[in-house]
Parts: C-alpha cells; sequence; structure tokens
C-alpha cells in the first residue's frame, strides 16, 4: 500500500473531472470513440476542454493544501516518530 506523499491528491480523484488532461490523452492513445452524438460533441468543443481543464486546475489549487495538512503531513508525522 502507498502511503498518501506517494499517490497524488486523492481529494480529486475523478480522471473526467478532476483530471481531465489526463483523461483526454487517455481517450486519444486508447482510440476510444465517442458513445454518442453528446459525447462526440464534447470531445471536439476546445471550449468544453479548456474549461474542464480550468475547473480540474481550480479544484487542486483549492484542495492541494488540504490533501497535504490533512493527509500527508500526519503520515509524515507517523513516519517520522517510527524512524
Amino acid at each position: 500500500m502507498k502511503r498518501p506523499d506517494q499517490m497524488g491528491n486523492l481529494v480529486t480523484p475523478c480522471v473526467i473531472r478532476d483530471n481531465h488532461r489526463a483523461f483526454r490523452k487517455a481517450l486519444q492513445e486508447g482510440g476510444a470513440r465517442p458513445v454518442d452524438a453528446n459525447a462526440e460533441a464534447a470531445i471536439k468543443d476546445r471550449g468544453y476542454y479548456e474549461g474542464m481543464v480550468a475547473y480540474g486546475d481550480k479544484v487542486k489549487e483549492l484542495t492541494n493544501p488540504i490533501w497535504e495538512k490533512e493527509y500527508v503531513g500526519p503520515e509524515r508525522g507517523k513516519m517520522e516518530n517510527v524512524a
């Protein structure tokens, strides 16, 4: 099992909403195709992509300090006490 400092911010777990860059890259690399017209429109819409990326960036900006303070910090403290 990985420590919190090795996993990344789990307050933002959704690959589609919180990590849209990675989601879009996976779509392209995997050759995924949209299941309907709405999905196709979303994939082709540059504004949609930019909005999702901006959303994810803002959420990370707001939650990374929480992740560090509430999850990573206490685990680091436990590890330091063991060593």
